[in-house]
């Protein structure tokens, strides 16, 4: 309770390849919540895989468990 669940789905830009897993965009979401609305704690979790397109990611939520996380938001990241 109390608890924001964030997923974040998307490509390689959201996947974050060479940054440290605390520096991509999405786990920066719970720091940023934190500084701007007081008490709402955030859990971010990060479902991106390079390479997949929007298909895939519909998937990702079907079969491998992303509804089950019972997410409060989806953020699709993609880049052109």
């Amino acid at each position: 309770s109390g608890v924001r669940r964030v997923l974040c789905l998307g490509d390689s830009f959201t996947f974050a390849r060479g940054l440290a897993i605390d520096r991509n965009y999405c786990a920066l979401l719970a720091p940023l919540a934190a500084e701007r609305a007081a008490g709402v704690v955030v859990e971010p979790i990060n479902y991106a895989h390079e390479g997949y397109s929007t298909a895939h990611e519909v998937r990702m939520l079907e079969n491998k468990g992303g509804l089950e996380l019972a997410p409060d938001v989806i953020v699709l990241g993609y880049v052109l």
